[in-house]
């Protein structure tokens, strides 16, 4: 596996005040993005998530703590034009990934946060990036959220698809009672023993 020196040098990450190496993305300073991530970098904690993360390229990853993530994340949304990292794509790095996917759920408007979740799934990798998303502004328009989460579902990408079930289970998940779904559950899905089940079609599994 690479060490952080092999890894630094990829992007070939600039000393502060090399203006001439900085990569530009927007107003945006993604460089300036990157140093942050290395400057947080856990060397055994790149090595145990590359175990974890099979489908992802182990030179890709800083090795970055989520807690650190959510925590820059934050940081970053404040900025002026935090925008402008979210619509370049590709990144380059794992962590940047994970610093969109926090990102994201920041976003107050419904049909906004969509479009940048439309954008994002297909570039969305591993199961840790997918699964970190999850944006409060979905779970306050229900009906336009299963309209949307149909279309992820046969979107034919699988962290897009998988990313459906996730809001699926989040948002419309019950348990299932003996005596069957209650009045209006119509479209909830439902926890029937080993199996999931939509109320509105009870011999439906999922």
């Amino acid at each position: 596996m690479p060490d952080q020196d092999r890894l630094t040098e990829k992007v070939c990450l600039p000393r502060r005040g090399d203006d001439s190496k900085r990569i530009l993305r927007g107003n945006l300073d993604v460089t300036e993005i990157q140093r942050s991530l290395f400057a947080l970098q856990d060397e055994n904690y790149r090595k145990f998530n590359s175990g974890l993360l099979p489908t992802v390229d182990p030179e890709t990853m800083i090795g970055v703590r989520t807690p650190a993530l959510r925590k820059l994340a934050k940081q970053l949304v404040r900025e002026p034009d935090a925008g402008s990292f979210l619509q370049e794509l590709p990144h380059t790095y794992f962590e940047e990934n994970c610093l969109h996917a926090f990102m994201l759920e920041s976003i107050e408007d419904f049909d906004e946060c969509v479009q940048a979740l439309d954008r994002f799934l297909p570039y969305v990798d591993n199961w840790m990036t997918c699964d970190l998303m999850s944006p409060r502004v979905l779970g306050r328009h229900p009906q336009e959220l299963l309209e949307k989460i149909e279309e992820w579902l046969v979107s034919g990408e699988t962290y897009t698809i998988r990313y459906g079930v996730n809001m699926l289970m989040k948002h419309f998940l019950r348990e299932r009672s003996g005596d069957g779904c209650k009045a209006g559950d119509t479209g909830v899905l439902c926890s029937d023993g080993d199996r999931l089940v939509f109320c509105d079609s009870a011999d439906l599994s999922v």
